[in-house]
């Protein structure tokens, strides 16, 4: 399946097929992070409701701490 991620195509194997196994495949599970499906910004309840589908856009923000 071929999706853009933060504005990068990749190609990814069809077993990907919700946003939680995105997570799972970039091994960010255990990250605090913003998604964006299509436009939407997803709660953590939608990420594993919202199936993938081919030319699907994802932004992945990443919170990082500072002072």
């Amino acid at each position: 399946m071929n999706i853009i991620i933060n504005q990068k195509n990749h190609n990814l194997p069809d077993s990907i097929s919700s946003i939680q196994e995105l997570r799972r495949h970039f091994n960010l599970l255990a990250t605090n992070v913003m998604i964006e499906h299509n436009g939407v910004a997803l709660t953590a309840d939608q990420q594993g409701q919202i199936q993938l589908e081919s030319g699907d856009k994802i932004e992945i923000v990443r919170f990082v701490g500072g002072g």
